[in-house]
């Protein structure tokens, strides 16, 4: 059993000794579930607990989307299961929110227990951002970062025809596409003059446009929301452009924000995100972050391969055996509709090289001494992990037919 305090007990100690070191991880996105695996190969005999606010086990939020659109069934989304956890002998409170943490006495709260720890990791990942439209309280207007939002989006898309989706960043674009599937008439709408601006430059951004309204999906660029229109639930969105267009709800789709709460409520230091050194150590002794929610030098990555990473490196820690996370090189994959598109590390460089045909586009940036730093591949992935390569290990490369 667990070194657990209901709240109902004083909090004294496990039978009076602790011989098992406790490992509580609080949060279960890619970062927290990376660590629950290592911790239990490095420490056979550990106590290992996880607070999981949502009362699902480890799901995929990267498809969410695909669920959206009718693609995948909810137990699909699934990635380790109860039965996983109990097969690890790993103790999961799903539902259970951790309300506090007491770093002095090594001891986290929720309204459910109390637990005693040697090591925590804060996993708490990030919440979706809200700006401040005038109506975006209205009913029936969502975001999507969990698999009760997509829920709450399919419970009106059925009915529905129209829908605004506020964001052309990567979920935004995969939430109409989804939504389309449902037979939903879906127009998109983006502050930049071209999507997947983080991930794209111009020439790109307008490539993947002509694909995506080939499929049936409307843009409005270089333009923002000025308010969401309704008596009490969405009836349509009003545009910076002065163009109003009835839609039957809203998806707000603009970025994300760590969750720092319970880092700051420690004395932790927080930035952008929880900020931590190259062992996944906050400010704060025995307590260390991983995943959307850490920021490692002045970097929030939020992305999957990073949270991953750093939940490998924080468990190598927490476990005694030294570990660094020393960054990694940004890269996004993405399927649009049967269209691959693929991003990486820098969109400026000394020389850029564009090839195009059809509807494959290449794009290859270079810095000064000829390596690859950058490179955008629509339409076709073969070459992916060459460019990986050659941009990890600091190469040349030379692009090859496709």
């Amino acid at each position: 059993m667990p070194c657990v305090w209901s709240k109902k007990r004083d909090v004294s100690g496990c039978g009076g000794k602790q011989v098992k070191k406790v490992f509580v991880v609080v949060g279960l996105g890619p970062a927290g579930a990376e660590a629950c695996s290592l911790l239990r190969s490095k420490d056979p005999d550990a106590e290992i607990i996880v607070f999981q606010e949502e009362p699902y086990p480890f799901y995929s939020r990267i498809r969410l989307t695909e669920y959206l659109g009718g693609q995948l069934d909810a137990r699909k989304l699934v990635m380790k299961d109860d039965n996983w956890f109990k097969d690890a002998r790993i103790t999961l409170y799903k539902g259970e929110k951790v309300e506090g943490i007491d770093a002095k006495e090594g001891i986290c709260f929720s309204s459910q227990r109390k637990v005693r720890y040697d090591a925590l990791l804060l996993a708490t990942g990030a919440t979706a951002f809200k700006p401040p439209i005038k109506g975006a309280d209205l009913e029936n207007c969502f975001t999507l970062r969990t698999l009760d939002d997509a829920n709450a989006i399919l419970s009106v898309a059925k009915g529905a025809k129209k829908v605004a989706i506020i964001g052309g960043g990567i979920l935004g674009l995969e939430c109409a596409l989804g939504l389309k599937k449902l037979g939903l008439h879906c127009v998109v709408i983006e502050v930049a003059p071209y999507l997947l601006s983080r991930q794209l430059d111009a020439s790109a951004g307008k490539f993947l446009q002509g694909i995506l309204e080939n499929k049936g999906l409307e843009f409005r660029l270089g333009c923002t929301t000025n308010e969401i229109l309704g008596d009490g639930k969405v009836r349509g969105v009003y545009l910076s452009n002065g163009e109003a267009i009835e839609v039957s709800f809203a998806v707000i789709a603009a970025g994300i924000r760590p969750r720092t709460d319970l880092a700051l409520a420690l004395g932790a230091s927080v930035s952008k995100g929880i900020v931590v050194d190259d062992h996944m150590k906050t400010s704060v002794e025995g307590v260390f972050a991983a995943g959307d929610c850490a920021e490692h030098k002045g970097k929030v990555y939020g992305i999957w391969p990073s949270a991953e990473a750093q939940g490998r490196v924080a468990a190598g820690n927490m476990a005694g055996t030294e570990a660094t996370f020393e960054g990694i090189v940004p890269s996004n994959t993405m399927k649009v509709s049967d269209v691959p598109v693929f991003s990486i590390g820098a969109l400026d460089g000394e020389k850029i090289v564009v090839l195009q045909k059809e509807v494959i586009f290449r794009r290859f940036v270079y810095d000064e001494s000829d390596r690859l730093v950058g490179a955008i591949l629509i339409g076709t992935l073969k070459e992916r992990q060459k460019v990986v390569n050659a941009i990890t290990q600091k190469q040349g490369y030379e692009p090859t037919e496709v």
